[in-house]
């Protein structure tokens, strides 16, 4: 933002807060990358999945709230179709040092947890490193009635082509 020829303040604020600060002022929100499934989670190892729900059901509400009338909320999941699995991504350079990055998705439907890992070898020592997160396993219907319950009412699910996520 300081390149900027805006004039852009940033904020911090949790979405189900953004209707206090912005209700009604937007044409358009843009939540990517699955992000909303993570609304109380983000970096924790455990996740208390009805708050989860309720925090991702608030959020929902506040983006409709400071969306104009006729305003469009864009929300992709991870897709619809995903299963539990491990990928090799392959070779990464990070700080002139070659790693070996594996991304590990796991599912628990009971407690509707959705992990996800990366594990980061590097190619010469060997040495390992793992991050990642839980998040709520939400399923495409139940995200559809949230939108619903909180007024959305034109609920489509659309196709981007190269996209490994399902958008809404």
């Amino acid at each position: 933002y300081k390149n900027s020829q805006y004039k852009i303040r940033p904020r911090l604020i949790d979405w189900r807060d953004l209707s206090k600060y912005y209700n009604g002022q937007f044409d358009f929100v843009l939540v990517r990358s699955n992000s909303l499934t993570y609304a109380t989670s983000w970096g924790k190892k455990e996740l208390d999945s009805d708050e989860a729900k309720k925090a991702i059901f608030e959020s929902i509400k506040n983006f409709y709230q400071i969306l104009r009338k006729n305003g469009l909320l864009y929300v992709d999941l991870y897709s619809e179709d995903e299963k539990p699995h491990t990928k090799n991504i392959g070779l990464v350079v990070v700080n002139n040092d070659v790693e070996i990055w594996r991304w590990v998705i796991k599912h628990d439907f009971q407690n509707k947890v959705r992990y996800w890992k990366i594990i980061r070898e590097d190619l010469f020592s060997k040495k390992k490193a793992e991050q990642g997160s839980t998040s709520y396993l939400i399923k495409h219907d139940e995200l559809i009635e949230m939108l619903k319950k909180a007024g959305f009412h034109d609920v489509n699910k659309i196709d981007l082509e190269g996209s490994f996520y399902t958008t809404y």
